[in-house]
């Protein structure tokens, strides 16, 4: 057995679990109630289905999703087509993400800290960067698992002292539904941002690199997949909490707060002071976690794209990515746009990786008969369909704005 510590499944949930995860919640439910809570119930369907195919990659296969597509293909030009697809994919994906990690990450400190948003942003800055620099991944896998149960009790309560309808809540969770006129068009897009910031591309990638690491073979299999049938559920459920939170202190309101310290801070008037300071707290730790697993999953990534120089491939992709955030963080703009469009985006680039995964997941080469059976395929090409849809219908809401 393995004599790793840490989970890798709650690194993913660290990593999902983010600045744009609370922004497009408390959006969700300050404008449209518990009504699309629905959205989060799908995402936890297309989830599951993608985290557990690529733990089968790593546990059974001894690859990550990286290694894996490139063994896979024999064409070269089909490989280096594929290795451009992956750059974009979780290149620019991390890239935008991180710049919402550091932004919403300094909307955390606003909320517990009475700073201005630039001695915020360059606290938050400072932190990630020592932290990536200094931390080791083991060590760094430990304190994401505590930081996901930190996140998990702030929100929670939060969400608690919303009092929510229990019969609106699970009519919210398993009736899809969608308000009319352009009202729909802007809860559509909260949907597919529900999506993105949720089932995200370079989760795909760093799952199945961190259970390689981590285990040493198939036996191995069924201990990853409890964990992640543990964390990934509640990572979802944190989402829903946050849905509930800022539904029950803001739906109906005419005056709505539009950034996450403000957030936080109005949650004082209708929650308390108990309530503002658990969601601030929640804030800071989604914006920290995020912060710190975007770098780490575009190194891990993109290193194994180039075997013969994966270390200085890694170094160069993490902190290409922790420059990119803190440049675009830096250029200002509302963190609440760049932080939604990156959700957006991800949406929009999550069937390219998705796409992948259910294509190496079926390789009898590298998995022999681990491989995944009709079942998981058909559940592999259920998520793809989704994910494609989503992503086609997206684009088509926001071609009429671009032109």
């Amino acid at each position: 057995m393995s004599r790793r510590r840490g989970s890798a499944a709650a690194a993913v949930t660290a990593a999902f679990v983010g600045p744009g995860t609370v922004t497009t919640c408390s959006l969700a439910g300050a404008e449209h109630g518990l009504t699309l809570l629905w959205a989060l119930t799908l995402s936890l369907a297309v989830l599951l289905i993608a985290q557990t195919q690529s733990v089968r990659l790593g546990a059974a296969g001894r690859v990550s999703l990286a290694q894996g597509l490139m063994q896979e293909i024999r064409s070269p030009l089909l490989r280096a087509l594929a290795a451009l697809l992956v750059v974009g994919a979780i290149g620019v994906g991390c890239a935008a993400y991180q710049a919402g990690n550091l932004l919403g990450t300094a909307e955390g400190v606003r909320a517990l800290a009475a700073v201005d948003g630039t001695t915020a942003f360059v606290a938050s800055s400072i932190a990630a960067v020592l932290l990536l620099a200094f931390a080791r991944r083991e060590r760094l896998l430990q304190a994401l698992t505590w930081l996901v149960f930190v996140m998990g009790i702030a929100f929670l309560v939060a969400a608690s002292i919303a009092r929510p309808s229990l019969s609106e809540l699970f009519h919210g969770a398993l009736v899809p539904r969608l308000p009319g006129g352009e009202s729909g068009r802007g809860a559509f897009l909260l949907v597919a941002g529900l999506v993105g910031t949720t089932v995200v591309p370079y989760n795909l990638f760093l799952h199945s690199a961190l259970v390689r690491d981590r285990t040493e073979g198939a036996a191995d299999l069924p201990r990853e997949r409890r964990d992640g049938l543990v964390f990934l559920p509640i990572g979802v459920a944190m989402s829903m909490w946050i849905v509930i939170a800022a539904a029950g202190a803001y739906h109906g309101l005419p005056d709505r707060p539009t950034r996450l310290h403000e957030f936080a801070g109005q949650l004082a008037g209708p929650l308390g002071r108990f309530g503002q300071a658990a969601f601030a707290v929640g804030v800071l730790s989604a914006g920290l976690t995020s912060a710190l697993t975007a770098p780490m999953a575009a190194g891990l990534a993109l290193s194994e794209l180039a075997p013969r120089a994966p270390r200085a491939l890694r170094l160069a992709a993490s902190w290409g990515v922790m420059a990119a955030g803190v440049a675009a963080g830096a250029l200002g703009g509302s963190p609440t746009r760049i932080i939604q469009g990156a959700q957006v985006l991800n949406g929009l680039l999550l069937p390219i990786s998705l796409g992948f995964l259910v294509y190496v997941a079926r390789s009898r080469r590298l998995l022999g008969d681990a491989r995944s059976g009709p079942l998981a395929l058909a559940g592999g090409l259920l998520a793809l369909a989704v994910s494609i849809a989503l992503a086609v219908a997206t684009a088509l809401k926001l071609w009429p704005a671009s032109t």
